[in-house]
């Protein structure tokens, strides 16, 4: 019937558009017909501009439909039809959105979503105002303040809307944000049954997310957050998927509900942050303490390794040197002939000749018979030192 009613008023339009050309060329006097045709082609072309870039757009005559949309044509606030674009689709009878099929083939519209619709102001598209916070591609949030609209949406839409001091197991108040896919699946139920077809279908959401918080702590909620969308959704379906008060009342189907994010009070957060961040500081303080013991222990060993091969080295030249000195007989003489060498570069050289079995003392610490003056002053050292362990009481000098 509807159909029917929009072609007929098309139709209409296109003959009364023809007559009147008709009639001026009547009254007018013969012209060419090559000239005739470009003046009717002109005519129309200007006709459809002003259609398309004037009329359409201000919805007076003509309308545009968006693809996947409805317009409601309306008498005085008195709904006369339904306008759908939607490849595929059509309304029934009822104004529910069903798919084409042999018995309902698709409407033809040669200028796609351009429509005639009837004769303005006696005929108008109707508007209705609007508010929504919708979901982006991206997944962010976007609020859209309340402004008219001429369409409703038939594609599937996401909308946000959050539930606030829900209370969990443990009466914690808790704010869930939620993302709920909607489909309009009756515009007319949409539109003019419910006052606001979009908080009406909220509204049992909303509830029954109460219900469900108080099932749980706020720790298992986080743990399974994914789940409390569709434990919602499951039970308030029935077998096809469908809620029966919101879609049976208000022509909404919910596609599907799912939790994006459940926020604690603030100083709920602020109490977690702080126990979080002192148990940082805790962990980082026994780290720097492990740190500095393992520094520590690592100085020492490296001290202990340090002084025993210092120590070591010392051990060993005094063996050499007290092996080389074994067969001098006075120790005493050689200590201060080795003063002497000490003082005079001249006075040792005559020493070392002089003395018997210095020049073989020398040749076993030094390997030679000749010595430096700071090899002469280790050497006596050392010696100091023997004499020294072999009779601590005594004074060799």
């Amino acid at each position: 019937m509807m159909v029917m009613r929009d072609r007929k008023s098309a139709m209409w339009a296109f003959l009364t558009v023809v007559g009147a050309l008709l009639l001026i060329s009547f009254f007018v006097r013969p012209i060419p017909t090559l000239v005739f045709t470009l003046i009717v082609v002109a005519i129309l072309a200007v006709i459809l501009s002003l259609v398309y870039f004037g009329l359409a757009p201000r919805n007076k005559f003509f309308t545009f439909v968006p693809e996947g949309t409805v317009k409601s044509v309306v008498r005085g606030y008195r709904v006369e039809r339904v306008l759908i674009q939607w490849r595929g689709h059509y309304l029934d009878k009822g104004y529910n959105v069903c798919k084409v099929d042999e018995s309902h083939p698709e409407e033809k519209h040669p200028l796609g979503g351009l429509r005639w619709y009837g004769f303005w102001p006696a005929l108008g598209i109707y508007r209705y105002p609007f508010e929504w916070v919708g979901v982006k591609v991206d997944g962010t949030i976007q609020h859209h303040p309340r402004e008219w609209l001429d369409y409703i949406i038939l594609k599937d839409d996401q909308y946000h809307f959050s539930v606030e001091e829900a209370e969990d197991l443990n009466k914690l108040p808790l704010t869930l944000h939620f993302i709920v896919k909607i489909r309009v699946v009756n515009p007319y139920k949409a539109l003019f049954v419910a006052e606001n077809w979009l908080e009406l279908t909220i509204q049992p959401l909303r509830a029954a997310v109460r219900d469900k918080v108080t099932e749980k702590t706020y720790d298992e909620h986080i743990k399974q957050m994914s789940d409390i969308g569709s434990d919602i959704f499951r039970e308030l379906s029935v077998a096809d998927g469908s809620i029966p008060g919101i879609e049976e009342q208000y022509g909404i189907k919910i596609v599907s509900l799912g939790v994006i994010g459940i926020d604690p009070p603030a100083d709920y957060r602020a109490a977690t942050l702080k126990k979080f961040n002192a148990e940082m500081e805790r962990e980082a303080t026994i780290i720097s303490a492990e740190a500095m013991r393992d520094k520590v222990s690592i100085e020492a060993d490296g001290d202990a390794a340090r002084i025993t091969k210092l120590a070591g080295g010392e051990v060993a030249r005094l063996t050499k040197v007290y092996g080389a000195i074994q067969g001098f007989g006075d120790l005493g003489k050689l200590l201060r002939t080795l003063e002497a060498v000490e003082k005079s570069p001249l006075a040792a050289s005559l020493s070392v000749q002089a003395i018997p079995g210095l020049q073989d003392v020398l040749r076993g610490v030094f390997g030679t018979q000749s010595a430096t003056a700071n090899e002469i002053s280790q050497l006596r050292a050392d010696i100091q030192k023997i004499l020294e362990g072999l009779n601590p009481a005594s004074d060799h000098k």
